[in-house]
């Protein structure tokens, strides 16, 4: 049976490329503060036609903000897409040049840190940790350190979510 909550109607529309009916869905969640239609709605303006280079500026602002706000509430896969930004190896799936976002392997492994560490799926925690391992490696044993530090000291804001788990 087909779940009829609006987080899994509006993925069902996004996964179809309908994004204006994926967008109504999840637009009231992330009024509320939802990290998962935050994080999705993220990933909808980066696939959102602009037909400006203003408008794909103002769709890209908006996308970085809506998955920092998803990030900042313990989203693993908005952690991982941050991971992925402050990375910038050849070896990331994800890059986005014109977001100015500096490499940062320090953030990249917290970020990855946090996603391993809220994973809903097993696969998803293996793999950020596959990709942890590989940051880390760049890292010396002071930033090791910082980013241990920075783990521990983490803290949900405003508050943790809970990911959903559909499948």
């Amino acid at each position: 049976m087909l779940s009829s909550e609006p987080y899994a109607v509006g993925l069902r529309w996004y996964e179809r490329g309908n994004l204006e009916l994926a967008e109504s869905y999840w637009k009231p969640l992330v009024e509320n503060g939802d990290c998962d239609a935050q994080f999705r709605m993220g990933l909808l303006y980066v696939d959102k036609p602009a037909a400006t280079k203003a408008l794909s500026d103002q769709y890209r602002a908006e996308s970085l903000k809506l998955i920092n706000l998803a990030a900042a509430q313990g989203q693993p896969k908005a952690l991982m897409v941050l991971g992925e930004l402050h990375w910038q190896s050849p070896k990331a799936k994800i890059k986005c040049p014109l977001c100015n976002i500096k490499k940062d392997l320090e953030m990249a492994g917290v970020n990855y840190s946090l996603a391993e560490k809220f994973a809903v799926y097993d696969y998803d925690q293996a793999a950020f940790k596959t990709t942890k391992e590989q940051i880390l490696v760049e890292l010396n044993t002071k930033q090791k350190k910082k980013v241990d530090a920075a783990v521990a000291q983490w803290m949900a804001s405003p508050k943790q979510c809970k990911p959903r788990k559909l499948l």
